[in-house]
This record gives structure tokens, sequence and C-alpha cells, in this order.
């Protein structure tokens, strides 16, 4: 996909990813593109016991078996201070849905980057004057933060480089058919802390 080919070739470096979930996008990332690379790993999601007990992760194998792996299991939004600024990336895909407060978890994800440090996010936006009833996922994840939020946050907020800093954007549903009633919009970015 045109996003993860975007990803800057060479070391990602130490790598954060918030709400990784038992398969982890960094595996992803480095599945994809075997000229990336990470120094290590640190993966947050407060499900990791229940995954590791369960057998249902990925993060000892494929491209993450010679990588160290911090495992962190606590919300996003309670990442320990000792963290911030010793993050060279930070990856963040689909995961302010399943948040308590959005904003925060931006604030998290900002303060863990060192300067320079690239971050990593991919989120799904919806219409506002779209309801439940023409979408029916947003029951179950109603964070959704309109484009203009995050355009402010990586584009426009002076916090990440602008002239570095890239916004992809597609529908989730994109060559399926039938297509649904409502298109699911989804924003990438890559930016990099100013």
């Amino acid at each position: 996909d045109r996003f993860f080919a975007a990803i800057p070739a060479g070391s990602l470096g130490r790598v954060f990813e918030l709400g990784a979930g038992p398969l982890t996008q960094t595996w992803e990332i480095l599945n994809a593109r075997p000229d990336v690379s990470v120094s290590e790993a640190v993966l947050e999601d407060p499900g990791i016991p229940g995954y590791v007990r369960n057998n249902l992760t990925r993060y000892f194998s494929g491209p993450l078996a010679r990588v160290p792996i911090t495992l962190l299991p606590v919300g996003a939004e309670e990442v320990p201070p000792e963290h911030f600024g010793t993050a060279d990336t930070v990856v963040m895909i689909n995961v302010i849905e399943h948040a308590f407060n959005g904003f925060a978890l931006l604030h998290i994800g900002y303060r863990l980057l060192k300067p320079g440090g690239l971050f990593i996010l991919k989120e799904r936006v919806v219409r506002m004057d779209v309801g439940p009833k023409d979408f029916p996922s947003m029951e179950t994840h109603p964070i959704r933060l309109r484009q203009a939020v995050w355009d402010w946050f990586f584009l426009q907020s002076g916090a990440f480089a602008r002239d570095r800093s890239r916004r992809f954007f597609h529908y989730a549903d994109q060559g399926r058919r039938p297509r649904k009633k409502f298109e699911e919009e989804v924003l990438e970015y890559l930016a990099f802390k100013a």
C-alpha cells in the first residue's frame, strides 16, 4: 500500500507502538518493507496479558523475531512518563477509536517522540452528520475525529515539520462491490516532530 511505501527506508530506531493489539502494526510494516528495520520495539496495549496467555500474538515472530521487544500492558493514556522523549518512531494505527480520551492519546504519542521523530498514524474519520443507523460501527467505536482536527495537529499546529510531513486519504471500501451506504474515510499521516 502507498502509505507503508512512503515510510522512509532504513532504521526507524526505537519504535513505540500505541495500541499494538495482538498482531502489531510494527510487524506489518516490517513485513511489507524489508528495507525498513527497528532497533527496539515497545508494544503498548492493555490486553497484552490475555493475548500472550492465549497465544494470540506475533510479538516475537517473523520480522520481529530478532528485535528486542518490551511489552507494556497498560492503557495508552497511562504510559509512564519515563518513556517520554525516548521514541524515534511512534506507530498508532486504528487506535484512537478504542481510547477513553482521544486527545490525551495524541498528547501521549507526541510526548513519546524525540525531536525529529516520526509519527506514523492511520485512523478512520466519518462525516459528523452520519449516525449509527448509517454506520453501525460508530456504536462500538464512537471516537471519530474530523479531518480538520487531524490536519491541524499534524500539518498546522507547528508541532510537526510541515515540509517533511505527508497526508494520505482514501475510502476504506474502495473497489469493493457492492459499496456500503456510507463510505468510511481513512486518513494516514507520516509526520516528523519539529
